[in-house]
């Protein structure tokens, strides 16, 4: 099995530890979809990008609410592209309730367009 494939399964199984099923998922050029939709979209996601790595940068919480702010690098079009971006969570008994994922999601596509850096 591809290596980028058993990645992604890995993470949609943590996907699904930290999201409730029926959590309000935005994500930033995907759309509106649930917790339990989020881990396969996740998982399919995950594994068509090459060399993806993700680092936290930065978070803040207030007990309810959870921000982190991340950089993620991965080969896409055959360059490797930089871009950051903010999540925000909404927290109830342990578990996402709501999830924001923000960043200019420009930069998946094949033309690269906006914040990015090219490396």
């Amino acid at each position: 099995m591809d290596a980028r494939l058993r990645c992604a399964r890995r993470l949609v199984e943590r996907v699904l530890e930290i999201i409730s099923p029926d959590a309000a998922i935005h994500f930033t050029g995907a759309g509106h979809m649930s917790g339990r939709d989020y881990a396969k979209w996740m998982g399919e996601a995950l594994a068509n990008l090459e060399a993806l790595e993700v680092t936290p940068m930065d978070c803040a919480g207030n007990g309810e609410l959870l921000y982190i702010a991340w950089e993620a690098s991965a080969k896409i079009q055959g360059e490797r592209r930089t871009y950051r971006g903010v999540d925000r969570f909404r927290l109830k008994d342990g578990m996402a309730v709501e999830e924001h994922v923000i960043f200019d999601s420009a930069v998946l596509t094949p033309e690269g367009r906006g914040g990015i850096e090219r490396t």
